[in-house]
């Protein structure tokens, strides 16, 4: 296992110690390519306007590894976007806690602070994709306008359990993902513009809803951590596979090990839609990006999707961006 705990306050100084750890070297093009005896793909930090920065990552470990943010006095967030495939089981560390999750697709939005201990134990064979963001205290009351000692964000932080911050990877959070993550490939202005865009609209959203969930606790039963892994479990299979029809209601059913009616009135809670509506909305989302990549034509999409009626696919693409595949 490759143990790695770290207290850098930049992405950069990150990288440039996870590299020598892994006995490798950044890039040119300012990566961190992950060395073949620890796993395949990349790393890379990014500015951002007004003094942010982002760590953007796309990679499959060969190896099992553990990444520790040490706590420190020097107050920061990481807002973390997170798309990980786990194999085997994946344990997370806030504070002095330790989850472990062995649900076969994580896919999360979690606010953490740099007054705690946080990181994660991922095994071998474990694929990680997404964005995490370094936000100062100064940056959040300059730019949102948060007071110095913001009452919601202490709220958040001091709870860990995952009922209260668990905050979904949706359809839209997934949609800005994946243009984050292939703008990184544009080699023109173009692609930077995006990548500053998206991120900001992440944060943004974050914060709204953030606000939104946490002014409304006091009136809502919180749904429990075993709940929460259900639900988790029953998203990733919705969206493991648009090609083949989603499982039906009473097979999700069973699968969460809920009744009907009480995992409908859950995933509605959590997600903010009706499972299939949450299915057709990520699956139009997947759509769009699939229509910006230009690698497809409109029927391979289609076909990729699920659709065996063309017909279908593009009444359902328009009834969800109101605009025609064609006109991306």
């Amino acid at each position: 296992m490759l143990f790695f705990g770290y207290d850098d306050t930049n992405y950069e100084s990150f990288l440039e110690r996870l590299a020598t750890a892994m006995h490798t070297h950044i890039a040119e093009d300012g990566k961190l390519n992950i060395p073949d005896g620890y796993g395949k793909g990349y790393m890379k930090a990014i500015h951002l306007p007004n003094q942010l920065q982002a760590l953007l990552f796309d990679f499959t470990l060969n190896t099992d590894i553990f990444l520790n943010r040490i706590k420190s006095v020097k107050e920061y967030y990481t807002l973390n976007f997170d798309e990980i495939n786990i194999a085997d089981n994946i344990t997370i560390k806030l504070g002095e806690d330790f989850i472990s999750k062995d649900a076969h697709l994580r896919s999360a939005v979690l606010l953490t602070s740099s007054l705690f201990d946080f990181g994660y134990i991922a095994r071998n064979g474990t694929a990680a994709r997404g964005v995490h963001i370094m936000i100062s205290r100064n940056w959040m009351s300059t730019y949102l306008g948060m007071l110095k000692k913001d009452k919601v964000i202490e709220k958040y932080i001091a709870l860990k359990t995952a009922s209260i911050n668990f905050e979904p990877l949706d359809a839209e959070y997934r949609h800005l993902l994946n243009e984050i993550l292939a703008g990184n490939d544009e080699i023109n202005p173009i692609g930077k513009v995006v990548i500053q865009n998206r991120t900001m609209l992440l944060i943004e959203r974050f914060f709204n809803r953030l606000y939104d969930k946490m002014n409304l606790l006091a009136d809502h039963k919180m749904i429990s951590d075993e709940e929460i892994q259900q639900l988790m479990k029953i998203e990733s299979m919705l969206v493991k596979d648009f090609s083949k029809p989603p499982p039906t209601l009473p097979q999700l059913a069973r699968l969460s090990m809920m009744s009907q009616t009480k995992l409908k009135q859950l995933f509605k809670k959590v997600y903010g839609l009706n499972i299939y509506e949450y299915y057709q909305k990520d699956r139009m989302h997947m759509a769009k990006h699939l229509l910006n990549t230009r690698q497809f034509s409109i029927k391979q999409i289609g076909l990729q999707l699920g659709f065996k009626n063309l017909s279908n696919f593009t009444i359902a693409f328009k009834k969800e961006f109101g605009l025609l595949p064609k006109d991306v």
